[in-house]
């Protein structure tokens, strides 16, 4: 399992994705670190592209979409 965390800069908020990269089917889950835990969305590991770099890309489009935002600068990083 992967684990990436992504934070846009100049608002300081954050979220976690994860899913296995190695499965193509694998969900895309998010954590918006609020206290909910993890939640499903509607990606898959393939259209993250197998990379951390995709599945951080995905998670810099969740934080926008949660916080109605366009265009953050977020920089992201893998979590053990």
């Amino acid at each position: 399992m992967t684990i990436v965390k992504v934070r846009a800069k100049q608002i300081e908020e954050s979220l976690l994705v994860r899913c296995s990269l190695l499965n193509a089917s694998s969900p895309v889950q998010v954590n918006y670190l609020a206290g909910g835990g993890w939640e499903p969305t509607q990606y898959q590991c393939g259209q993250a592209r197998h990379t951390p770099k995709g599945l951080a890309a995905l998670g810099e489009q969740l934080l926008e979409e949660a916080l109605q935002e366009k265009d953050l600068d977020c920089n992201y990083t893998l979590q053990s």
